[in-house]
């Protein structure tokens, strides 16, 4: 069981059809397959759903379309309201269909902030 969701999962990240709903809030990305449009509202410099990308973030929350919070302000989505009743500085990585192996894809760019 375990090996058929890692294989599905594996499946996921090289392919990953784009619903023409989302399609304009995402952008190819060569490391992870698609990225959040720096263009559009609330989506930072590095493609995330923040405001900015912090020098250093105490916490940084991987997910998919729960923590990113779809359908939601992004006020409302549950990493703000950690930051908000922590005080904690966070980094939200999260994106609809992103998994663990996305991730891993941008450890590197994590480390950088220090969590």
């Amino acid at each position: 069981m375990l090996t058929g969701e890692l294989v599905l999962r594996a499946a996921a990240f090289v392919w990953a059809p784009v619903s023409p709903f989302v399609a304009h809030h995402r952008v190819h990305d060569e490391r992870l397959g698609w990225r959040l449009n720096p263009a559009y509202p609330d989506v930072d410099a590095w493609s995330f759903r923040n405001t900015t990308v912090p020098a250093q973030a105490d916490i940084v929350i991987l997910g998919d379309s729960q923590t990113y919070g779809y359908g939601v302000a992004p006020h409302l989505a549950w990493p703000r309201q950690l930051t908000q009743l922590t005080g904690w500085t966070s980094y939200n990585i999260a994106c609809s269909g992103y998994s663990p192996v996305h991730g891993l894809a941008i450890w590197e760019d994590v480390l950088s902030l220090r969590p």
